[in-house]
């Protein structure tokens, strides 16, 4: 996938969704095993987002366990 084919109006339009039927439900998104380009460019995203809603989030290049852990108990992850 290149980045020019990356779906950037599905990713909007999932997020008005998210943020219209769960408004101020969200306590934490956890996005594990994301490609190194994507979670740097999120991190440069994140400078310009609220801050309220940047904390909420977190990208993991990885599997993630170390942040997911932090949450749920490990015996609910795979």
């Amino acid at each position: 996938m290149y980045l020019y084919e990356f779906p950037i109006a599905s990713l909007l339009h999932m997020t008005k969704r998210l943020t219209a039927g769960y408004k101020l439900r969200t306590f934490k998104v956890s996005i594990v095993n994301v490609h190194w380009l994507l979670a740097s460019a999120a991190q440069i995203l994140f400078t310009f987002l609220p801050s309220h809603i940047a904390e909420k989030v977190s990208i993991q290049g990885g599997n993630g366990a170390k942040d997911l852990l932090k949450f749920i108990d490990p015996d609910h992850l795979e």
